[in-house]
Order: structure tokens, then C-alpha cells, then sequence
């Protein structure tokens, strides 16, 4: 792999670790997280045991969410991104994107409709931390122009070796 495309290789398994950190709080909360008592202005003990439910079921499913997305990023990285698909060169920072820039843009509106202080320069931190590894990995510079076949040629056998 050339020096660039090893930055991004770590750039990308930041992201996704950071994903699985956040994921794992998420999962692993049994009330509020901070930032979100902040912004409702109300304390646990005043939802309804109903309304606690619908919460925790709400911050399951982000959780999983973000721990998808980690261990999605890892394999790609692991596998197809280090020998070079080029298929993954493009779906890891698509990935990320797809993910951060709707989660920035309601963690904005958070912020400016409310007192609460959540961490959204994470989020912005990956997403450009992403551009910047797709810049460093430079995948659409110096190919043949029979590589975009070879490219989806790859990614059907690495999808009919994983049956």
C-alpha cells in the first residue's frame, strides 16, 4: 500500500472506532446521555416509564446504528481497501459520509434550538478527516481505463467468496 493510501487506511479506522465508542454509550445507557437531558430540559425521573422505553429503544437503535458503521468500515478496510478494490476506496468515505452529514445536520439543529453542548466538532472532525483520506488515497488518479471494469469485476468475486 503507498504511504497515502496507509494514512487513509488509519484516518478511516479512527472513524470507525470513534463510531463504536459513541455506539457502545449509546447502548449501554440506562437514561439519559448528558447532552440530551440538556436539550429537554427535564430530568429522568420526570418521563413516564412509557416515555423512558421509547427513549432507550431510540438510543438502542442509534447504537446500533454507529457500531455498524464501525464494523463496516474495519472490514472494508481490512479486506478490500488494503489490496487495493477500488470499489472500497470510494464506499468507505461514501459510507461515512451517508452517516455523519445527516447526524451533523440534526445534532445542529440541537444546538442552535437549544442550551444543550453536544459534541458535534467529532462528527465534523470525521467527516473531514474522510475527505481528507479520500484526497491522500487519490483512487481515481493514474488508472487504465479497463480498471473501472476490473473494479466491479473484483467486487463480484469478492462477493461470490463470501458465499
Amino acid at each position: 500500500m503507498s504511504l497515502g493510501r496507509s494514512i487513509a487506511a488509519i484516518i478511516y479506522l479512527a472513524c470507525a472506532l470513534g463510531s463504536i465508542a459513541v455506539g457502545f454509550v449509546y447502548l449501554l445507557s440506562d437514561s439519559f446521555i448528558p447532552y440530551h437531558q440538556q436539550a429537554l430540559e427535564r430530568d429522568w425521573a420526570e418521563f413516564d416509564p412509557a416515555a423512558q422505553m421509547i427513549y432507550l429503544a431510540l438510543l438502542d437503535v442509534a447504537g446500533a446504528g454507529w457500531v455498524a458503521l464501525g464494523a463496516a468500515i474495519i472490514v472494508l478496510v481490512a479486506f478490500p481497501f488494503r489490496n487495493g478494490d477500488l470499489w472500497a476506496r470510494y464506499l468507505i468515505p461514501a459510507l461515512i459520509w451517508i452517516f455523519y452529514v445527516p447526524t451533523l445536520a440534526t445534532t445542529m439543529k440541537v444546538v442552535t434550538s437549544s442550551t444543550a453542548s453536544n459534541p458535534w466538532e467529532l462528527l465534523v472532525l470525521c467527516l473531514v478527516g474522510a475527505s481528507f483520506a479520500l484526497f491522500l488515497d487519490w483512487p481515481w488518479g493514474n488508472r487504465e481505463p479497463e480498471s473501472e471494469a476490473d473494479s466491479l469485476q473484483q467486487l463480484r468475486l469478492f462477493l461470490s467468496r463470501r458465499r
